[in-house]
């Protein structure tokens, strides 16, 4: 039988240090015959990003060697700051970013020559790379750094024989007619390129165009059609194994999948029109079949044979996987008890997809004939499944009415229960973003509070992804007004129904959610404690500051692009600094370009000289989220003995000392 034990004082086998080295985030995911690739991300090597092979005798190994001078290649891009696909992989040739130096790099997996560098050029950035084999060139999307100013976007063609390499005049411009691009995809007959553009002020979710290019034998752009008018948002759009173009897109403010033909009836080197194309939606409803679109390169439903495919998709609050015929549309939901957590890729009846569980960390798995076979898991070593909170939904009103869920995971331990009369202590969760999506499954960095006897609410704010776009579009004009009472309002939910204790509330978020964060602090007395992760304070500074993605982003959340409007500063956490009573943990990356630190710092200073708890904790050589195991390690045990602190619970005698070091609360008792 459990042991009565405080809540929040529970012993547990999840540690904050087994959490920073255990973590290797999976993405990237790709096909190549019947070899399953994908890049991981390794906390245990400053988080490293390693291109993997799960090849057909059921081997995972590492793919590219180390370089000649023997450092160990990263698999990444920096294109748009937040990156996403860098690399491709077409009949054992593998095309790659390297985070190291920026240059793109060619590599045969069957020859024992090792990488060969495409391109010469460090202020040159390339990402969403796709192969050409017939015309002997890579796609790419161009970032270009060399010139004073806001860098400059545009669709570019890498030659593969690497004379690149020292003339960059090579690398030839194909379009460069908007500020970005994403989603290149190349017909299977290769006379059309497929891609979406959109401009400031615009992110790719509110409005986009998607545009097909026609090319000539040598790959240059002959015409170039936008097939849809603006005033929509496609997000992921591509070519099937018979040549039609499939892609998301939001006419019916949800984003549904749509279907265009025709394309086999346009002569080679004709002229042509929206006329001689047929559109037609593939499977309306109320669901989201992909994401914001953030990341280069995400996929979220791909081919699994010639007239069906397989996508993931959000629906009634959380995400299914499933087929969807191309001939009717006709959509099955496969009866699966794991969630789709990111990338789809899908060939010759095997589906590959980035998945989670109850009881199973994020993994890539298989799935063939409704079978599930585990790959590679985010983690490098196993919890016991009895100490892993599974969560459920919990719905409430916000006060205008408006309906939020958030995903509830309670107190869970075999070996201890807390007092009968008690309740236990709330951390509720503020996703980044805000069009991030809280999905259920286990997710150790959850378990490590519930484990230990806290309750953990993760809300699906107004703003946030899977609602379809009216959700989304809620939170414009209104951020740090309308986020904030959808996260009261979820906190007082979970007291009202007896899920915690009304003393013990805490609000925590990365990014926008530590926006969210500090502007729930500085605007009501529900929590009684904070957690800060890089979160930006000063609207006005991040605007004016942040990099070309993100130039215009924070003037929709505002609701105006005067940046006089008194609104920007009135809804700055940092000008009301000292209306903030809880006691505050702020944590953030030395290096991070997306807010800069020197707005933690400000923040620190302000409650340090009102004499009001506040600790502040700066991780050296770490940007905008944490990636090295020690980072992820301390960080966590550093929330977690802020919080033990704040509610005066006594950690167990095995983490004793670990807390009393882990976090300097300056002004408190």
């Amino acid at each position: 039988m459990p042991t009565s034990q405080p809540y929040g004082s529970w012993n547990s086998p999840i540690s904050t240090d087994s959490l920073g080295k255990s973590i290797r985030r999976i993405e990237q995911v790709a096909l190549d015959g019947q070899n399953a690739y994908w890049v991981e991300a390794r906390s245990a090597e400053a988080g490293r990003n390693v291109l993997m092979r799960y090849n057909q005798e059921g081997q995972v190994q590492e793919v590219l060697p180390p370089a000649s001078e023997g450092w160990e290649y990263d698999v990444r891009t920096s294109v748009h700051e937040y990156g996403g696909q860098a690399y491709a992989v077409l009949d054992s040739l593998i095309i790659f970013s390297c985070g190291r130096d920026h240059l793109v790099y060619s590599y045969k997996t069957d020859s024992p020559l090792p990488p060969v560098p495409l391109t010469g050029k460090p202020s040159s950035r390339f990402a969403d790379l796709y192969i050409d084999a017939r015309r002997s060139r890579v796609y790419a999307i161009h970032e270009d750094h060399s010139q004073p100013g806001p860098c400059r976007n545009s669709i570019v063609a890498i030659p593969l024989d690497g004379t690149a390499r020292l003339d960059a005049s090579r690398v030839t411009t194909l379009w460069s007619d908007s500020d970005f691009v994403s989603s290149l995809c190349l017909s299977p007959d290769g006379r059309f390129l497929s891609f979406i553009s959109w401009d400031h002020p615009h992110m790719p979710w509110s409005k986009a165009v998607l545009r097909v290019a026609q090319l000539d034998a040598a790959g240059e752009i002959t015409s170039c059609i936008a097939l849809t008018d603006g005033t929509t948002a496609p997000l992921q759009a591509r070519w099937s194994p018979l040549g039609e173009l499939i892609f998301a897109d939001n006419p019916t403010r949800w984003w549904n999948l749509w279907r265009i033909e025709g394309w086999d009836r346009i002569p080679e080197g004709a002229s042509w029109s929206l006329e001689d194309l047929r559109f037609r939606p593939l499977n309306p409803g109320s669901r989201d079949h992909c994401g914001p679109g953030w990341y280069l390169g995400a996929c979220d439903f791909e081919f699994l044979d010639a007239d069906m495919l397989v996508s993931s998709w959000s629906e009634g609050g959380t995400r299914k996987i499933g087929s969807i015929k191309i001939s009717n549309g006709e959509t099955e939901a496969w009866p699966l008890q794991w969630f789709p957590q990111g990338q789809v890729r899908a060939k010759d009846g095997l589906t590959l997809a980035v998945m989670s569980s109850w009881d199973h960390p994020t993994s890539l798995v298989a799935i063939k004939n409704g079978q599930v076979t585990v790959i590679r898991s985010s983690m490098t070593e196993d919890y016991p499944h009895e100490y892993i909170a599974r969560p459920r939904l919990l719905e409430w009103a916000s006060p205008d009415g408006l309906p939020i869920t958030g995903w509830y995971y309670p107190p869970t331990s075999p070996e201890y229960s807390g007092p009968s009369q008690d309740l236990p202590p709330l951390i509720l969760n503020v996703h980044g973003g805000p069009t991030a999506e809280a999905l259920p499954g286990f997710d150790p960095t959850i378990c490590t509070f519930t484990s230990r006897g806290f309750a953990y609410l993760d809300v699906n704010y107004r703003g946030s992804w899977g609602r379809g776009t009216d959700f989304v579009e809620a939170l414009n004009g209104c951020w740090g007004v309308k986020d904030v009472a959808d996260c009261v309002s979820g906190a007082q939910a979970a007291v009202s129904q007896k899920l915690a204790d009304p003393s013990r509330l805490a609000i925590r978020g990365i990014s926008a959610g530590g926006f969210t964060t500090l502007a729930a602090l500085t605007s009501t007395s529900v929590f009684t404690a904070g957690c800060d992760i890089s979160g930006p304070a000063d609207l006005l500074s991040m605007a004016s500051t942040t990099h070309k993605y993100e130039t215009y982003y924070v003037d929709s959340l505002v609701g105006t692009l005067d940046r006089e409007d008194p609104v920007w500063m009135a809804r700055s956490p940092i000008t009301r600094v000292a209306e903030i009573s809880a006691p505050l943990l702020i944590q953030q990356g030395e290096i991070d370009k997306v807010v800069p630190l020197e707005q933690s710092r400000i923040i620190y200073k302000t409650l340090l000289e009102e004499g009001k708890p506040v600790a502040l904790r700066v991780f050296t050589n770490e940007g905008h989220g944490f990636m090295s195991s020690r980072a992820i390690s301390l960080a966590h045990a550093a929330e977690l003995a802020f919080y033990r602190r704040i509610w005066n619970i006594t950690p167990p005698s095995e983490e004793a000392e670990q807390d009393a070091n882990a976090v300097n609360l300056d002004n408190w008792p």
